[in-house]
Formats: C-alpha cells, sequence, structure tokens
C-alpha cells in the first residue's frame, strides 16, 4: 500500500484535486514498531499555473506514533463499548421475552378461573372484586403481549401473516372485548354500513390488535358520556377494498400542541 501510494503517477493523481495528501504506515526498527506518516504537498510554478498541472513536489516524513496509538486506542474502546452495548441489548431483549412468556402463563390460568369463578352465585361485591381481577388480568396480558412484540421487534421477529377473515367476527370479538373492559360505565355505540365486505384478507391479529388498543384508550380516560366505534368502507375495485377504522369518545382528549410529541421515543402525554 505504501508504494502504491508513492508512485509518480498516484501523487499526481491525489494532487490534482488536494492540496496535500499523506499516509501512514509503520515502520520496524529491530524489535520496536513506530507509526510515520508521509505528506506531499504540490507545488506550482508562478508563472505555469494556469496549465494546472502540479510541476514540484514537496515531501515531509513525521513521526506521528503517539498521536496514531491513542486514536487506534479510542477505536479500539468505541468498538468495546458498541459491542458491550449490543450484548446488553440482546440480553435486555431475551430476558423481556422470556420474563413475559414465564409470566403469561399463570396469567392465562388466573383470566380462566375467573371467567369459571363468574358463572357461579355469589353476592354482588364478590362479582364486582372478581370482575376488578378480571379487567386487571386482561390489562396485565396486554401489556405482557405488547411487550413480546417489542422484544420480537428488536430481533426482528415480527411478521405480518396475512389471511383470510370474517369482517363480522372481527368486529363482534372486537366488541364483545370492549363492552367487558367498559363494563358499563359508557354507552358504547357501533356504526357499520350497509355494504361492508362478508370477508377480508390481513393480519386479523394485528388488525384485531390496533382496533382494540384504540377503543381500549377511549373507554379508560373517558369518565362519562360515550364511545363511538365507526367503521367505513372505500371501494377500490373489485378485489380491493379501503376499511377504515376510528374512534371518537367524549372523554378529555389531547392537545393540539402535544400532538407531535405522542410518536417519540419514551414520549407520553395526558
Amino acid at each position: 500500500e505504501f508504494l502504491r501510494f508513492i508512485q509518480p503517477d498516484n501523487i499526481r493523481k491525489g494532487l490534482k484535486n488536494q492540496r496535500v495528501i499523506s499516509y501512514t504506515y509503520m515502520v520496524k526498527r529491530g524489535d520496536s514498531e513506530t507509526y510515520e506518516m508521509v505528506k506531499f504537498a504540490g507545488v506550482r510554478h508562478p508563472e505555469d499555473r494556469d496549465d494546472h498541472l502540479v510541476h514540484t513536489v514537496s515531501a515531509c516524513f513525521s513521526d506521528v506514533d503517539s498521536e496514531t496509538r491513542k486514536s487506534l486506542e479510542h477505536a479500539q474502546a468505541l468498538d468495546d463499548a458498541l459491542a458491550a452495548a449490543e450484548n446488553a441489548s440482546k440480553a435486555k431483549t431475551t430476558f423481556l421475552s422470556n420474563m413475559s412468556h414465564e409470566i403469561r402463563t399463570p396469567m392465562n390460568a388466573i383470566v380462566g378461573m375467573t371467567e369459571v369463578a363468574l358463572r357461579e352465585e355469589m353476592t354482588p361485591r364478590m362479582r364486582k372484586c372478581l370482575k376488578t381481577v378480571q379487567s386487571s388480568a386482561f390489562g396485565l396480558l396486554t401489556l405482557i403481549n405488547d411487550i413480546l412484540d417489542y422484544s420480537k421487534i428488536e430481533a426482528g421477529k415480527l411478521e405480518i401473516v396475512p389471511e383470510k377473515f370474517y369482517t363480522l367476527s372481527l368486529v363482534n370479538d372486537m366488541y364483545e372485548i370492549i363492552k367487558a373492559r367498559n363494563n358499563g360505565k359508557l354507552a358504547l355505540h357501533l356504526h357499520m354500513p350497509d355494504n361492508l365486505p362478508t370477508a377480508l384478507y390481513g393480519d386479523i391479529v394485528r388488525i384485531k390488535q390496533v382496533m382494540i388498543n384504540f377503543c381500549t384508550n377511549a373507554v379508560k380516560y373517558t369518565d362519562t358520556g360515550s364511545v363511538d366505534i365507526f367503521l367505513e368502507t372505500e371501494r377500490i375495485d373489485d378485489n380491493h377494498c379501503k376499511m377504515i377504522f376510528s374512534v371518537k369518545d367524549t372523554g378529555i382528549g389531547i392537545r393540539k400542541e402535544d400532538f407531535r410529541k405522542l410518536f417519540k421515543q419514551y414520549g407520553q402525554v395526558d
């Protein structure tokens, strides 16, 4: 590399667009190793400046051992820090994934046994307590599933799996979950068009997840009044349509000036 750098043609080419070119190399003298640098500067004769050619080259050799070693140590420290950060991130992702799977098993048991218990005869106070347990368990399961999703995203393993699904089945499943979360607190209104397609093709799990998240947020942050759920369709052609899903509530809402914070990392607004 050094011999290639000092070839006259390569020096001419390098100095065509730059005033100074340099190359750092290591010299071995006996048992010692030292970093040195050679610099070439192009000199143009005053009377021949218009031809844009380099007529004379000035060469300068210098000892850069101390600076180069510091730079190499700094680069190595950065590489080590990056490797440590990546390992820590992998460990965190693995921990979150394992922990979420472990927690989900007993949580499913709590949800299932609560469902069974609610079918039995009991006092209104006991039923209210069990309903609270059920609601909290659903909330924890949602949180755990979200953590699993984040782990999959970081590992690059989150996949969209499209399949045929029945639209009314999706809406009914979603509405029953929201009705259970609402627990009679608010008036729920579902608005659907007459021309809603019977079946569509998409990732039913992700679609349902998004719809439920919007609706549960509306129920959670609305103390009195109503939550309206709208489904609309826009026909594109014989085989394609756009389904538009929206939620309107009478809750506290979000200030317009806070909108820009919504999608920032770790951002949260009231």
